[in-house]
């Protein structure tokens, strides 16, 4: 399982930020004032708005700010359109990168949606989700690109190809509501609906992002009802506990992948300690014991769920996976001021700190992940650390039955291969 390295790009600087595409090793790179990308290195960048590489890693989209004050859009090392402005991270790119689009400001208005140059709009906010690493814009499998628009005050659709293709909803400025195609989340009348092509479900006082399976026939997601939290799995709740859980993932067997979270037990110290005539200093140490062992107790409440299978308890649960044949999860969780990472078989830990990014379920059954060391950042599998770096970028993800990421190692960027 020894590491092979393969060095990307070298650079005089400090690497800012590294760009890389969900299934190959092809990386942008921001340094400096230059961007590398794979037509090339273009120069003089005052701000990088959004990069998207596709999931082959052949084509690429960057929206820049340059330091003359441009701000433009290149598809594939080619300038194909400048704007007044661009709204960050409102860009995207098909997967076969025939089509483009941004959300800027044009000639005809403030907030306009272009696609592939034609523009639609004005409109009378950017998208939801505009923040770091969102993805307001987004095209389907089938080139057509989904985008929330806002037609009124309080009022959104859903438009597609710049036309509008759902009706009006008051929608929150959130992050879920940017998926491709109607897989999505909307609110109407102050309550929640999740939608996920032509089937709907609601209303909820809450709901997290819903989560389709590969297969297309199952749909998971979080909500909150009049009855409390809970995990719904195509319209029927499955979870029902008394705290808010975080996103769900569902296979194609539809077996649901879920953090959740009991209602904790206040704990009466009373019922340890009764003070009578006399002082016993002995019971109330074993009193206050007992109290702290309860209150202890009381707060591990979170299990990871997999189907039928749940996990000891934890304070809380930062990261979940499931592998890419649906046989294997893993979670990041903690308890008592430690990190520990597991699967349905195994713990491992504590550890002082587990980076905060997905860890990786193999379909063989292996865990990666990386820990946070004070070096930089080391990754390890089944609990056995194979190599340290700087930084790394992106996920890690299976490649060819073993690990495949990028990172940087002083002013080199690497993919790095694990067998």
């Amino acid at each position: 399982m020894a590491p092979v390295l393969r060095k990307l790009h070298s650079f005089t600087g400090p690497v800012e930020s590294v760009f890389i595409s969900r299934q190959s090793a092809t990386v942008i790179v921001e340094a400096g004032d230059s961007l590398s990308t794979p037509h090339g290195t273009i120069g003089a960048v005052a701000d990088v708005l959004a990069v998207r590489i596709t999931a082959d890693g052949r084509h690429w989209i960057a929206a820049l700010e340059l330091e003359d004050g441009r701000h433009v859009v290149i598809v594939d090392g080619r300038e194909v359109a400048s704007y007044g402005r661009i709204h960050r991270s409102c860009a995207a790119i098909s997967g076969d990168g025939a089509r483009w689009a941004v959300f800027a400001d044009t000639g005809r208005g403030e907030r306009c949606l272009v696609i592939d140059g034609t523009v639609y709009g004005p409109f009378l906010d950017c998208p939801p989700g505009t923040g770091f690493n969102a993805r307001p814009l987004v095209f389907d499998g089938q080139n057509a690109l989904w985008c929330p628009v806002k037609t009124a005050e309080d009022e959104w659709a859903l438009s597609r190809d710049g036309e509008i293709a759902s009706e009006a909803r008051q929608l929150w400025r959130d992050v879920g509501f940017q998926s491709g195609s109607l897989r999505c989340r909307s609110r109407k009348d102050g309550k929640w609906f999740v939608h996920a092509g032509d089937r709907e479900w609601g209303p909820f006082d809450s709901a997290h992002e819903p989560r389709v399976s590969g297969n297309g026939e199952h749909v998971a997601f979080a909500a909150r009802d009049d009855d409390g939290d809970c995990v719904v799995l195509n319209g029927k709740v499955i979870h029902r506990d008394h705290a808010v859980m975080m996103h769900v993932h569902v296979t194609d067997e539809g077996r649901v992948l879920a953090s959740t979270a009991g209602k904790a037990v206040d704990v009466d110290f009373e019922s340890f300690y009764q003070p009578g005539e006399r002082f016993d200093e002995n019971g109330y140490r074993r009193a206050v014991e007992a109290h702290a062992a309860a209150v202890a107790e009381a707060e591990l409440t979170t299990q990871i769920h997999f189907g039928d299978w749940a996990s000891e308890r934890f304070e809380d649960c930062a990261a979940l996976a499931v592998s890419g044949n649906g046989r294997h999860i893993a979670f990041v969780a903690s308890r008592g001021g430690a990190s520990f990472v597991g699967s349905q078989h195994r713990l491992w830990g504590g550890f002082d700190s587990v980076l905060h990014m997905a860890p990786l379920a193999l379909n063989d059954g292996r865990v990666a992940w990386m820990n946070d060391c004070q070096d930089g950042a080391a990754l390890l599998v089944d609990g056995d650390e194979v190599l340290r770096v700087d930084v790394c970028y992106g996920e890690l993800r299976e490649v060819d039955g073993g690990i495949g990421f990028a990172a940087t190692r002083g002013d080199e960027v690497f993919w790095i291969s694990v067998g």
